[in-house]
């Protein structure tokens, strides 16, 4: 159907408000809707900007196209948006509980804006510029916990966000831990109260479709620029970090061993406890080294010397950096000299790592 002139369906009150197919070429103006179950807008054109707000319990936008601004205010949605078509910015926003973005397969999102919006279960692999969406305040996504129910008591993982597509490659790998994740995150997206769907438009469950691991990688790199680009560097880091641990898990060889010290070491330069945990051992180890081996012995003779592992203790930290002055301490043989010197550099490198990981989590505004 084609509608030259102007429509006004505000505070329209009803199950389902089907304008699917249509053409509405005037104003349309569509306030505060008490839908029951549906707004269906599939395949719909219209030519001028359009304003939605209400609280319907699914929002379809498959294969719309907007040739003008769309803004979307809804409440406690979900909302398809596959192959739809923004010409213009829009906005998709939560209000006082989150619209739940379900799908965005094949839809150029470059000019949309999702603000309190839920994407823990949004299928992204498949959409299109993903990078240069706005991703605002309030946007949340899965955290994978540290150690999930179900996996193996010598698991190393660090907590992180993650894509559904993740899950669900994890859960099709049956990795332990993933498989009780998925299944945990399937039953609380049942459980949410949705109405019996029994109309042919009624789409079936996004929760299985699986995606490739390499496009994983884009995904993440793509959200972390999103996000960067909204200032949102804690969110940025938490994509980063989901990014390289992908990369080294594909990764062979000596690429392989470099992104696990990396991983292990620095924590992928976003996480400071890693380097910082890993200088605390360090030092511990060396002055072990030095006490155990008598690797140590004063420059002055004449000085008092301290206990063996205390001297060690000076030593490394003075030997590392001039913040605390020379060490009165010199190795003793040529183990000695490799020990100081390997220490040195390794401590030195995990102090930039710090130093870097520190200054990425404190980060605020700017690229």
């Amino acid at each position: 159907s084609r509608y030259q002139a102007g429509l006004n369906v505000t505070g329209t009150a009803a199950q389902w408000l089907d304008m699917h197919g249509g053409t509405y070429e005037g104003r349309v103006e569509a306030l505060d809707l008490s839908i029951d179950i549906g707004l269906d807008l599939r395949n719909a054109e219209f030519l001028q900007p359009l304003w939605i707000s209400g609280q319907p319990k699914l929002a379809i936008l498959d294969g719309a196209i907007f040739r003008r601004e769309l803004t979307l205010h809804l409440n406690d949605t979900e909302v398809s948006a596959v192959q739809t078509r923004f010409d213009a910015a829009s906005r998709l926003v939560g209000t006082s509980q989150k619209l739940r973005v379900i799908d965005l397969s094949d839809t150029d999102v470059s000019k949309v804006q999702l603000e309190d919006a839920d994407l823990s279960h949004c299928l992204l692999h498949r959409s299109i510029n993903l990078g240069l969406s706005r991703i605002g305040g309030g946007t949340i996504f899965l955290s994978i916990p540290r150690k999930p129910k179900g996996s193996t008591w010598y698991s190393l993982q660090a907590k992180r966000y993650v894509v559904w597509e993740e899950v669900t490659v994890r859960d099709g790998l049956g990795k332990p831990g993933w498989v009780e994740y998925a299944a945990n995150q399937r039953r609380l997206a049942s459980s949410i109260e949705m109405p019996p769907l029994s109309l042919p438009l009624s789409r079936s469950s996004t929760l299985a479709k699986p995606a490739d691991e390499r496009q994983l990688i884009s995904v993440y790199r793509d959200l972390r620029r999103a996000v960067e680009a909204q200032n949102e560097e804690d969110l940025s880091n938490q994509f980063y970090y989901s990014e390289m641990t992908l990369r080294r898990r594909l990764s062979r060889g000596w690429q392989r061993i470099v992104y696990t010290l990396y991983w292990l070491l620095g924590g992928y330069g976003v996480r400071p406890s890693r380097p910082f945990s890993a200088m605390v051992f360090t030092v511990a180890i060396v002055s072990f080294l030095y006490s155990y081996f008598d690797l140590l012995m004063l420059k002055d003779p004449h000085d008092v010397p301290l206990g063996r592992y205390e001297a060690a203790i000076e030593h490394i930290l003075r030997n590392a950096t001039s913040i605390f002055g020379e060490s009165e301490y010199t190795p003793r043989g040529l183990a000695g000299l490799f020990l100081d010197f390997g220490s040195k550099a390794i401590l030195l490198i995990l102090l930039a790592l710090t130093v870097v990981a520190v200054r990425a989590i404190v980060k605020r505004g700017g690229k």
